[in-house]
């Protein structure tokens, strides 16, 4: 979109932002996803911005486990990749990791204590921060592949990045940077290994480990073309930590389809 004709906004009225997940950070975010044709395109402008976020976990207390689980895991993947994003600096870094280290304690607790309202309160706390982070230095491919197979197959949002984070960060570990900041993160948590401990917590959430269990074989094969075009077309890919060609877009999803990590 031309951002010449974004229109201007608060001319007649200010934007109040209450979140009903503890997911996309919307209340605190630039950025905006429309669907034209069953594509999704993001759009990006400051004029989007809320004048005021109120965060109120009451109006997340009912929210389902599976759906506490997926929108959780699109805050953590905003996080995470805000924190290796090419323009992390040091404000994001700070809330990145932060936002990390909560989603990864609070996430699981949320999604079996449903109406436990701290645990709600730190989700909401966390994916805010993230939204912080990411609105300041974007995201990576991760949302760039969710947005293409999103579309194409009608996939949820958090659901597709939650199954892609893994095998995304593995192969930004052929960037030296990226891989020192992945051990930042998993030291953070008091874990070894962050892919594993991403494969780890979607299995606690009850999370699909491969789009295998999502998808058919055969249709993967058939709309792979059009994901890759889509995926590299999209405005996250810019600042991921290594930009894949045709052919590190077609490894990223036949690993995330068959569940096989590499490093």
């Amino acid at each position: 979109m031309d951002k010449s004709r974004f229109p201007k906004l608060r001319n007649k009225a200010i934007m109040v932002c209450i979140p009903t997940t503890a997911g996309t950070a919307s209340e605190v975010s630039r950025s905006i996803v429309i669907t034209e044709g069953g594509i999704k395109y993001g759009i990006g402008n400051m004029e989007m911005v809320p004048d005021i976020a109120i965060l109120d976990p009451v109006v997340t207390r009912s929210l389902p486990p599976r759906l506490t689980a997926e929108t959780g895991m699109d805050a953590m993947c905003h996080a995470v990749e805000a924190f290796v994003s090419t323009r992390a600096n040091y404000l994001s870094d700070i809330l990145a990791k932060q936002a990390v280290r909560d989603i990864y304690t609070y996430l699981p607790l949320a999604y079996k204590e449903g109406g436990n309202l701290e645990y709600r309160e730190m989700m909401l706390n966390a994916s805010m921060i993230a939204g912080l982070a990411f609105t300041n230095v974007s995201l990576g491919i991760t949302h760039s592949l969710a947005h293409a197979i999103g579309s194409v197959f009608k996939l949820p949002h958090g659901l597709a990045n939650a199954v892609l984070l893994p095998y995304v960060a593995a192969f930004n570990e052929k960037s030296e940077t990226a891989k020192e900041r992945y051990r930042v993160l998993a030291e953070g948590i008091a874990e070894s290994d962050f892919v594993q401990a991403l494969l780890s917590l979607n299995e606690k959430l009850h999370l699909p480990l491969s789009l295998q269990e999502l998808l058919g074989e055969e249709e993967i094969h058939e709309k792979m073309d059009m994901i890759i075009e889509l995926a590299a077309k999209d405005g996250c890919t810019k600042t991921n930590p290594v930009i894949p060609d045709e052919e590190g877009f077609r490894g990223i999803i036949l690993d995330a389809f068959y569940g096989k990590v590499r490093k």
